[in-house]
């Protein structure tokens, strides 16, 4: 685990890592416009007013946002079965490609043989696959459902937010 030491009297006290908030949206291939996404930043500057940072991210391709050290595991949706890391790792590695990204091809899940993609499992932590995200470092604050409705309405989509312990 990554610790931080303060450096003096103004340094957080209670830290012992940093936390980067990403708010994605569920559909993973999801970009609002311009104007959609610098008015979900200045609401997020708004919600977060203590955060070290706050960006939106646009990436080419889809990426995987990951929650860091906080992972537990990984679960079929269907039938909640947990997933072999070592074969999670595989998917991950077979689903994504330099010039892509990750794809998102369906799998057929070795416990109950329904088909999903990365980004339809189960993750403990919450983890997820976008192309946008927005950003808050060490935002100090729990984003509750009335807050998160602000955000989607900004943005036109569902969202998901995803705690990266870092």
């Amino acid at each position: 685990m990554a610790t931080c030491r303060p450096a003096g009297p103004a340094a957080k006290s209670a830290a012992v890592s940093d936390t980067n908030t990403f708010i994605i949206p569920v559909e993973p291939g999801f970009v609002p416009g311009k104007k959609a996404a610098a008015g979900a930043v200045a609401l997020l500057r708004k919600l977060a007013p203590k955060a070290d940072e706050i960006e939106a991210v646009t990436d080419e391709q889809v990426r995987f946002r990951s929650c860091g050290e906080s992972f537990d595991a990984v679960r079929c949706p269907a039938c909640r079965n947990e997933i072999d890391v070592d074969t999670w790792h595989e998917w991950m590695d077979a689903d994504h490609a330099d010039d892509a990204g990750f794809r998102l091809r369906p799998i057929a899940m070795p416990c109950c043989k329904r088909s999903f993609t990365l980004a339809d499992l189960a993750y403990e932590e919450p983890q997820g696959f976008s192309r946008f995200a927005l950003r808050a470092l060490n935002p100090e604050t729990v984003f509750a459902k009335a807050a998160l409705a602000k955000l989607e309405a900004a943005l036109g989509c569902k969202l998901r937010v995803i705690h990266e312990r870092i």
